[in-house]
């Protein structure tokens, strides 16, 4: 089955401020973390289900799940499943308070 991704405004804002958070200390590490989290969308693109669910209890009716880009563990990119389409929400280092993220955006 082939799925649509689309990437919400807010991920967007999300990875451009990691980027550019990385670039300003390493910056072969800032263009390891864009390669490693395109390569997550395709795998979330190929398999929506591979990531488990985000459990965090104000969080859980939005049935989210979350994938962590190889290479960058600390980081959360935060989508969930609707028909056909997924929907990438967030894209969160793991110190940023999941939840707040999620319903501030």
């Amino acid at each position: 089955m082939k799925y649509v991704l689309v990437v919400r405004p807010r991920a967007d804002i999300d990875l451009a401020a990691h980027f550019l958070y990385l670039s300003e200390r390493n910056p072969q590490a800032a263009l390891r973390f864009d390669k490693a989290i395109a390569a997550a969308l395709r795998k979330i693109q190929s398999d929506p289900c591979i990531g488990p669910r985000l459990a965090h209890e104000k969080t859980r009716h939005l049935d989210l799940r979350f994938y962590r880009p190889k290479g960058f563990r600390q980081y959360l990119v935060i989508f969930r499943l609707h028909d056909h389409t997924i929907y990438v929400s967030r894209i969160l280092h793991g110190s940023q308070n999941i939840e707040t993220a999620i319903l501030d955006s």
